[in-house]
């Protein structure tokens, strides 16, 4: 009798999957970095209104490291003997303003403290020169997307540029008029 075949071998042994290219396995590593939309604030709060001509101070927060990281975050993956090590950093927030205008902050932006002698921000602010009462909800709505760079190491040891990355997440903004009456 001759030698079973299963699938086109011979000896009944089936064939041993491919090892995975070193890009499939920095996809795993970057899915498991856990990058997530920043949180963001903003003077005036939603809520609140602010004036035209006033500063508004933008930030995001900069605690958690899945939302902004200037250091980079990492993670090594082994997948079937190959082993790659992603990195991401943080490298900008653009704030989308609701009236047309963006601002880029290279940080994350300096939280707002009412006890301070500062008016505006001294990293990343705005001044609305319009009010939002043409808008449809009576609010400009602001985005805040956090730019990531990321790479990996390879098994070659050579590192590998990967698409940049963004997260975005958006907030309201009133914005009146104050009028002096003589």
């Amino acid at each position: 009798m001759g030698a079973t075949t299963t699938n086109g071998n011979t000896g009944g042994n089936p064939p041993q999957p491919k090892a995975p290219t070193d890009a499939e396995v920095a996809t795993l590593a970057m899915a498991q970095l856990e990058l997530r939309k920043p949180l963001v604030h903003m003077t005036p709060e939603a809520g609140k209104i602010g004036l035209v001509g006033l500063p508004v101070w933008l930030w995001i927060d900069s605690t958690d490291p899945h939302r902004w990281s200037r250091e980079g975050i990492s993670k090594t993956v082994t997948e079937r003997g190959v082993t790659v090590t992603a990195t991401a950093h943080s490298t900008y927030v653009s704030w989308s303003m609701g009236d047309g205008s963006t601002v880029n902050c290279y940080n994350p932006g300096t939280k707002y403290d009412p006890s301070s002698s500062r008016t505006s921000s001294p990293d990343c602010g705005y001044v609305y020169i319009s009010t939002s009462g043409s808008q449809t909800s009576g609010r400009f709505t602001v985005t805040a997307t956090v730019h990531w760079e990321a790479s990996y190491v390879g098994a070659d040891g050579e590192t590998h540029i990967l698409p940049n990355m963004a997260g975005e997440t958006s907030t309201t903004a009133r914005v009146g008029e104050l009028q002096v009456v003589n």
